[in-house]
This record gives structure tokens, C-alpha cells and sequence, in this order.
């Protein structure tokens, strides 16, 4: 991470679950900003159906598997480790973005990662997602979202099999919730790291009630959706991972 002290004029409120939402509050925090951090989605486990187990269970017949993010990581190896005593061998694990790579790191998994954006486009970019005709490929994911990493890969010829191990879903809150914390704590910057986070911040919060308002997020899609939204500032970081957020809110 960069020096400390170089975020003293940032007053921030995270969207992000809380977990990771309370990491990057305490990062901002140590470099000398202000972070506070209100989930716009959280996750829970769902219960594997029969076809799900038989899909762990099968793990070795998959040459590649596709992590989409750090709650599937970590979901995927729960799995794993009740019902898999040594990984399978030769199968090739995917990670979108650095978070979801370094929870499989920490079971000794060394997934393949695309370079610049942590996004489904840039791991459809790989070189060995060209030629998949044929190959049968685990996506591992949550339920519902965007459906392109199945789609074009199965446009490519891959036998592609969905297993959703968690939901999200938007915390519940008063209406003016988000209102209270811009007033009561000076935000000058949100930070929203998906699509879905964003448009469950709008159940809460009108973009025009504050038209100086930063709104950082980590891609162009993000901010395509945030500008149809109504945010008039909109800061786009290089990636979702905590570096990248702390190197955009430098920028500001």
C-alpha cells in the first residue's frame, strides 16, 4: 500500500459488505482519511441441491474452474476441503481479481489471473479461454448476475456448468440512512465496487441530493450504470481490490 498520510482531506463511505468494507475503512484511516462503512449487499450460503453435489463431487472432470469472486473462493473451498482430501489433479483454476486469487492462494490453489480490470472481459481476453471447444469448465458463482463469462463461453464450444453457492441480498435499512451519514460525517466520497451495490444504494439515496458528491467506482460498466443513475462525479479506479481504490482516492 502507498505511504501514510496522503488521504487527509477524504471522508469516505463504503458500500462494500462489511467485512471488506471495514478492511479498506481501516486502510483509508491509517493513511490519514476519514471511512465509514454502511453493506449495500451481503451474502449468505445457499444449500447445495443434489446436481450441486454431484458437480463437487466431480470436481476432477473439470479442466478449468472459474472462481468469480472472493465469497465463491471461499464458498468453493468449504466444499472442498469435506469432500476432497487431495485437489484433483490437472484441473486449472481461474480467479477474477486479486482478492479471489488470494483466498485460493491460501490453500496452496496458484490460479490463472488476467491482467489490468477484474472483470468477466478481461478473463475472457486469456489466451487459454480461446480454444475451449469442448472443455468442460465449473463456474463458480452466487445466484442470478451477469450471465456473459457462461454465455460466450459457451458460444466458444465449452460445456459450461453453473454451481451458485451463495445469494445476495440488500441489508434492510430506515430511508434516510444514507442521508444521515453524508450529513452527520461531511462524505465527500462513496465508494460502490458492482453494479448491484449501486443500484441497491439508489433504494436509499437520489443522486441529486448532492451534486459534489464523489462516487468511485472500480470499471467502466460500474460507471456506465452510475451515470445513468444521475452521478454527476464519477471516479473510475483500475481495479475492485483495495489498492486500486486507495490509488483513485489519492487522485481525488
Amino acid at each position: 500500500m502507498p505511504e501514510t498520510g496522503t488521504l487527509a482531506d477524504i471522508r469516505a463511505l463504503i458500500l462494500r459488505p462489511e467485512q471488506r468494507g471495514q478492511k479498506l475503512a481501516a486502510e483509508i484511516t491509517r493513511q490519514g482519511g476519514k471511512a465509514w462503512q454502511l453493506s449495500m449487499l451481503e451474502t449468505r450460503r445457499v444449500a447445495l441441491t443434489d446436481s450441486d453435489r454431484t458437480r463437487v463431487l466431480s470436481l476432477d472432470q473439470y479442466l478449468k474452474v472459474i472462481c468469480i469472486s472472493a465469497t465463491a473462493a471461499a464458498a468453493m473451498l468449504d466444499e472442498v476441503d469435506q469432500w476432497w482430501p487431495q485437489l484433483p489433479v490437472g484441473t486449472e483454476w481461474y480467479a477474477i481479481g486479486p482478492a479471489t486469487a488470494q483466498k485460493l492462494q491460501q490453500e496452496n490453489i496458484q490460479p490463472i489471473l488476467a491482467d489490468g480490470q477484474s472483470d468477466s472481459e478481461a478473463l475472457l481476453a486469456l489466451e487459454s479461454m480461446q480454444q475451449v471447444d469442448d472443455q468442460r469448465i465449473l463456474l463458480v458463482c452466487g445466484r442470478g448476475g451477469r450471465t456473459l463469462l457462461q454465455d460466450e463461453l459457451a458460444a466458444r464450444g465449452a460445456r459450461v456448468e453453473r454451481l451458485e453457492l451463495y445469494e445476495r441480498y440488500c441489508p434492510g435499512y430506515e430511508t434516510g440512512v444514507v442521508t444521515a451519514h453524508l450529513t452527520d460525517h461531511h462524505i465527500n466520497c462513496m465508494i460502490a465496487t458492482s453494479s448491484e451495490m449501486l443500484a441497491n444504494l439508489l433504494h436509499y439515496f437520489n443522486p441529486e441530493q448532492s451534486s459534489e458528491l464523489n462516487l468511485l467506482v472500480p470499471g467502466s460498466r460500474v460507471a456506465e450504470a452510475a451515470e445513468t443513475a444521475g452521478f454527476h462525479n464519477i471516479v473510475i479506479a483500475d481495479g475492485a481490490d483495495d489498492a486500486s481504490m486507495i490509488r483513485a482516492l489519492q487522485g481525488l
